[in-house]
């Protein structure tokens, strides 16, 4: 390689890994027959930056989804938001990654549909900076018009409580169903929820309605949905259900 540069050849360092083309420079710059071991070691060092720079920003990618994914599965496993926070400041830690790095990517990145929805994640939650739900909102809102199944179940959240927006229940509505039909546990188990309940602008009780949902959810792995399923059973009369909700409930579930 280094001959091929000496000699008017084309240098190409893609083909080789960084400890290679380090070992590579240093032996060209002891050489005398190397004209401009300056230029060479410059021109080496720049491509290793340049590839340095291309797997930092591949990992943070990778990063990203993950956490997206991560957040998914939490939200089927714990029924408090506030320990939802502590397991991603958990997740942080455990996979040493520095969650205010992390945030000034996003910053500087807002390239996909998952690093759209964990910035707004970060502002609705206050992780690193302030909690800013206008900001949160108008990014989950971004993210959820490209089909995003969790930006649409946060853009139901703030609908429902006003969170960055006025309340709106049929928009609330509308977006969970969205999410829902994405087979997202936690928007099947709050429509199960309006359903049970009859609230929302024109929802009327419907328990079999209700009861199906909370299956669904229950299906996917919904600890909540589980519940609720029991309950809905225990209510009609089955023995069976009975014995499971005094299970759940012995679990504090």
């Amino acid at each position: 390689m280094v001959l091929r540069y000496i000699y008017g050849g084309r240098l190409s360092l893609e083909e080789y890994d960084t400890s290679d083309i380090i070992k590579i420079l240093v032996a060209s710059n002891q050489s005398n027959n190397n004209p401009e071991p300056s230029i060479t070691m410059e021109l080496g060092y720049m491509t290793i930056s340049r590839q340095k720079n291309t797997s930092i920003v591949k990992d943070y990618n990778i990063v990203v989804d993950e956490m997206n994914d991560f957040i998914y599965k939490v939200a089927n496993e714990v029924l408090d938001s506030r320990l939802a926070i502590l397991k991603v400041n958990e997740y942080f830690s455990i996979h040493n990654i520095s969650a205010q790095e992390t945030y000034n990517w996003l910053l500087n990145n807002q390239i996909s549909t998952n690093s759209i929805f964990l910035l707004g994640y970060f502002n609705f939650y206050g992780i690193i900076t302030s909690t800013n739900n206008a900001k949160a909102f108008d990014l989950f809102i971004n993210a959820s018009e490209n089909n995003h199944a969790l930006a649409q179940f946060f853009v139901g959240c703030c609908y429902e409580y006003g969170y960055g927006t006025i309340k709106n229940e049929k928009l609330s509505f509308e977006y969970y169903e969205k999410a829902a039909n994405k087979n997202y546990a936690k928007a099947q188990l709050n429509i199960g929820y309006n359903y049970r309940n009859g609230l929302g602008i024109g929802i009327k009780i419907d328990k079999q309605k209700a009861f199906e949902l909370y299956r669904n959810a229950s299906n996917l792995g919904n600890k909540e949905a589980q519940y609720f399923l029991a309950l809905i059973s225990a209510e009609q009369g089955y023995e069976k259900a009975r014995n499971n909700l005094k299970r759940l409930q012995t679990n504090n579930l």
